[in-house]
């Protein structure tokens, strides 16, 4: 078997010997060429537009909020995958397993398996700090989504990939490293606690897309019936009290602070002293930015789940995988065309115009007086 079990981390002979796993039915050279390349590409990709991601949110303090954690974050998991992608390519096109140190396919499949995991579960935590943010009051979303806990949020989403499967692994039930049937560096498909990692990767994934998909229904219903209210407050209130409405807003001010405290409540989805929500049309701008990524992240992982549930699909499981590991390219690409901000804040960068980036941090602004702009 060509996987090295991680007790001996760095083994001083690559194991070459014959897989008894049944090998993927196309296995030809071009085919493997093509996939290796395609990784190649996407780790080249990838690994610029989620360093311009890092490097943006380190240059604005107008993309340092609460928010924007969630998304460093899930870039710096895109990161890491793109970043294994290249030796991902080596072992595709290797004739006889993994070319170099054991230990180093270890590596690369651990790490795989934690920014994969922790990309997952990111998008889930996103998708509830959107529905948090739009449906309930001010009090509830500062409580639950404040700056530390936040940060613990984010350090669970790594941990819980780690402690999953990473450890176990590590300990002997089951081994990281080459798998022949896949000719990547993930686990060890033949060893016989793999179908548990496969179990709970397939669980994790139901329960993250479970919490996406209600999240953005439920944003999307409470958007339409606030709207629908609003309106129908104007249509009421048109021959008499105006209502001014400056941006989209799902719930407007009191039209009278004496005598429509029961129309408040209903605009803002909440009774008595509660605080009233108010949602600009850039936070409804942000959160249909994050469902994009969403809807291109279920784009990308079907195919894979395909493979995970079914055998001998031959190159196909290649293709899916890299149409998986595409959406930690695209990413970026998403947030410069759809985030406001971010968007803002990469064509001062990528147009050398440090002077208006904006609310830069002090020692941006010490860079752009230092380095007179063109």
């Amino acid at each position: 078997m060509a996987t090295t079990d991680l007790v001996t981390w760095f083994p001083t002979v690559n194991s070459t010997e014959p897989s008894s796993v049944t090998e993927p039915v196309i296995i030809h050279k071009a085919q493997r060429t093509f996939v290796a390349c395609l990784f190649c590409l996407i780790g080249g990709v990838g690994l610029t537009g989620n360093s311009l991601v890092f490097i943006a949110v380190a240059m604005s303090r107008r993309l340092q909020t609460p928010t924007n954690v969630f998304v460093v974050s899930l870039s710096l998991s895109d990161f890491l995958t793109c970043l294994g992608l290249p030796f991902q390519a080596v072992a595709i096109l290797s004739e006889r397993g993994w070319p170099l140190a054991g230990g180093l396919c270890a590596m690369v499949g651990g790490s795989a398996m934690m920014s994969l995991t922790c990309g997952v579960v990111t998008l889930a935590l996103i998708a509830t700090n959107r529905f948090t943010l739009i449906t309930r009051s001010k009090r509830t979303y500062t409580t639950l989504f404040s700056k530390k806990r936040n940060l613990i949020y984010v350090m669970i989403s790594w941990l819980y990939p780690f402690l999953a499967f990473v450890v176990p692994q590590l300990v002997g039930f089951g081994r990281l490293g080459y798998d022949s049937y896949f000719k990547l560096c993930v686990w060890d498909t033949s060893d016989a606690h793999a179908h548990i990692y496969e179990i709970l990767a397939a669980i994790t994934i139901f329960i993250a897309t479970t919490i996406i998909t209600t999240s953005y229904v439920t944003i999307y219903i409470f958007i339409r019936l606030h709207v629908s209210v609003m309106k129908n407050h104007v249509d009421a209130n048109r021959g008499g009290q105006s209502v001014k409405i400056n941006q989209v807003t799902v719930a407007a001010n009191s039209l009278n602070n004496t005598n429509n405290n029961d129309a408040s409540a209903m605009e803002t989805g909440t009774r008595g002293d509660r605080p009233r929500i108010k949602v600009t049309k850039r936070e409804i701008d942000i959160t249909k930015n994050l469902f994009y990524i969403v809807c291109f992240f279920f784009f990308c992982i079907i195919p894979y789940g395909f493979v995970l549930a079914l055998t001998n699909l031959g190159v196909f499981t290649w293709y899916a995988g890299v149409m998986f590991v595409a959406n930690s390219a695209v990413n970026p690409f998403i947030y410069a065309s759809k985030h406001p901000v971010f968007k803002e804040v990469f064509m001062c960068m990528l147009t050398f115009r440090l002077s208006a980036i904006p609310e830069p941090l002090p020692w941006v602004q010490s860079l752009f007086r230092a380095v007179p702009e063109h």
